[in-house]
């Protein structure tokens, strides 16, 4: 791909080429503004191929996080130890809370609890039951 302020820096360049070969040019004008095209327009390739590279390396980490998120399941298999505390704080950003008695996630984890009450909802809604509409604070008692 071609920029336009690359093809007019080509343009230019050409342009003076031309001049030199009529004879419109003397030598240490045509070198200086030679020379400096030249470099414009390496800069100007060398800054596109650095935008063509990052575009790549983003177009590979959104496909892996694609990937990623897609099989959570998999990828906790996987992941390593800070992995899988960054999956779990965007999954719970409350955290979690283990109760021991219970043997279970109690009823403090907020953000499970909200979870759970918009998927009752949620299922209530598509099957036509009407719920009252109860709000549950983080230990699960309602508000």
């Amino acid at each position: 791909m071609q920029s336009a302020r690359l093809a007019d820096k080509r343009a230019l360049h050409h342009a003076l080429i031309d001049a030199k070969l009529r004879g419109e040019l003397d030598q240490n004008d045509f070198a200086d503004t030679n020379q400096r095209y030249k470099t414009e327009i390496a800069e100007i390739e060398a800054a596109q191929k650095t935008l063509i590279s990052e575009a790549d390396t983003l177009r590979t980490l959104s496909a892996d996080n694609e990937r990623q998120l897609t099989d959570l399941l998999g990828t906790w298999k996987k992941a390593g130890l800070s992995i899988r505390q960054e999956l779990q704080s965007s999954l719970f950003p409350d955290g979690l809370v283990y109760s021991e008695s219970q043997r279970f996630l109690c009823t403090a984890n907020e953000s499970l609890q909200q979870a759970l009450f918009a998927a009752i909802l949620e299922e209530a809604t598509v099957h036509g039951t009407e719920l009252l509409e109860v709000g549950l604070n983080g230990r699960g008692e309602r508000i």
